[in-house]
């Protein structure tokens, strides 16, 4: 999946074995989810570690895929059932880690709605959940936690 989309990475918290990042509102053009542009890269995170979406290094083994799907009102996203909020918010949580509150981790925006899925192919593990909300709006619509392989479908009322 391409998206072409304006990503807003924010950080929240890096989690114990992350090196912090060093600007934490960055805006850059992606085409997946971003790492945070001149953090790290996977070489600069040394052995055994890699430079994760939210920009930060982690041990190899603390990363994992995540794949977010989601329904408006319990039908497929497309262009008309988006068409009252056609971008939106997507928050990565943790419910594991003090220094990323269970109700805002890593924000991504804006995510077009019509393309229903959204993947991470380098986030830490110590993001268990997934919000989203209309853009702009600051109210998750719907929320939902990580299963064993790493996917959540959510739906948007």
């Amino acid at each position: 999946m391409r998206l072409s989309a304006l990503a807003v990475l924010v950080l929240a918290g890096c989690g114990p074995s992350a090196t912090p990042c060093q600007d934490c509102f960055v805006d850059a053009a992606v085409s997946m989810p971003p790492t945070e542009p001149g953090s790290c890269t996977d070489t600069s995170c040394g052995t055994g570690n890699v430079c994760a979406n939210d920009g930060s290094c982690y041990p190899a083994s603390e990363i994992r895929v995540l794949h977010v799907t989601w329904t408006v009102g319990g039908q497929p996203a497309n262009a008309t059932t988006c068409a009252t909020e056609p971008d939106l918010m997507l928050d990565m949580t943790s419910t594991s880690d003090p220094d990323v509150p269970g109700d805002f981790g890593e924000g991504w925006a804006p995510v077009p709605c019509q393309e229903g899925e959204f993947s991470f192919q380098k986030m830490p593990a110590l993001y268990d959940g997934a919000e989203l909300d209309p853009y702009g709006a600051g109210t998750a619509t719907a929320r939902g936690a990580f299963d064993g392989s790493g996917d959540v479908a959510l739906d948007l009322e």
